[in-house]
């Protein structure tokens, strides 16, 4: 019997991943689309996908607090999503390689944009737009910043700071209905 719960653990962290992993695409998509798309229509799905990150983080916050086993996991997750709900980090490639704790690829990624920057093929806004949101996954990942990564976040500052704020009353509120599913969940597999 113990290792039913571990295995319904196991299933919803990877149910949980899959649908953060299609939201993240689905933002993509939504970006790649941008210019062929209306502005109304483009605010709608997008306001509809982040209607449905803000679901899966209160699924996600509500799981980690009853297992806090999964909380190192579910963390980094969790703070992926706030980010996108934020509309701090808009980039999906971004706040993907953040969710997978990917310091290294984010360090690449930051390489690339300025070589594109030098070059003429990225725009200075979309350069410190996503520099700053490369530095602020590396920051929140617990990374020691090069100085060059300190720079764009003291150039930053205020887009920094809203990005490691914390909404309590929403977390708690997440946890709570979480720990209600999953209670639920761990009743009708004991009863099927």
């Amino acid at each position: 019997m113990a290792s039913h719960g571990q295995d319904e653990t196991a299933r919803l962290k990877a149910n949980l991943d899959d649908q953060l992993q299609r939201l993240l695409t689905q933002l993509d998509d939504l970006e790649e689309l941008r210019e062929e798309l209306e502005d109304d229509e483009y605010e709608e799905v997008r306001v509809d996908t982040l209607e449905q990150l803000e679901e899966l983080q209160v699924q996600m916050d509500n799981f980690s607090k009853g297992n806090a086993t999964l909380v190192s996991q579910l963390g980094a997750m969790r703070l992926a999503i706030e980010a996108t709900i934020k509309s701090e980090a808009r980039t999906p490639e971004i706040i993907r390689m953040f969710a997978a704790k990917q310091a290294p690829s984010l360090r690449q990624r930051f390489r690339d944009l300025k070589e594109g920057a030098k070059l003429g093929r990225v725009s200075e806004r979309a350069f410190q737009g996503q520099a700053t949101e490369i530095c602020m996954a590396l920051r929140k990942l617990g990374e020691d910043l090069t100085e060059e990564e300190a720079a764009v976040l003291r150039a930053h500052d205020s887009t920094a700071g809203r990005f490691t704020e914390a909404s309590a009353e929403v977390g708690e509120a997440i946890m709570g209905v979480a720990s209600a599913q999953v209670a639920a969940a761990a009743t009708s597999s004991h009863t099927a």
